[in-house]
């Protein structure tokens, strides 16, 4: 019983970490040394938006290309920013510096996050 349950604990982690995906490429499929992260929050009911880029191909002053995607082309929302870097680390990626800016129009703090893939040991 207890191998069907570890079993089964992993085929749905697993599927989940699949779903994911930038301009329709996988997370896990994405090889980059050096990602950066950005989060904004609109309203806390909503959670946290999360961007990344890679260095993929974007249209100018457009989010959809780096918006993280659920498998039906849904955004990913998070209720933190340290959820979504735990997220990324999952996926190998490891903090290396941190940025918040305020847009003063909107009074909006967007985050930065640079990431980069952990060194194997």
């Amino acid at each position: 019983m207890k191998k069907i349950v570890i079993t089964l604990f992993a085929l749905v982690v697993s599927t989940n970490l699949i779903a994911q995906n930038i301009n329709n490429v996988p997370l896990n499929e994405i090889n980059e040394e050096y990602i950066l992260m950005d989060g904004y929050c609109r309203s806390h009911k909503k959670g946290w938006n999360i961007m990344l880029d890679y260095g993929q191909k974007t249209g100018y002053w457009t989010d959809d290309k780096e918006r993280m995607l659920r498998k039906g082309e849904e955004p990913m929302c998070f209720d933190s920013m340290i959820e979504a870097l735990n997220f990324m680390y999952g996926y190998g990626y490891e903090l290396l510096s941190s940025d918040p800016t305020k847009l003063e129009k909107e009074g909006t703090v967007i985050y930065s996050y640079l990431l980069r893939k952990k060194k194997k040991e």
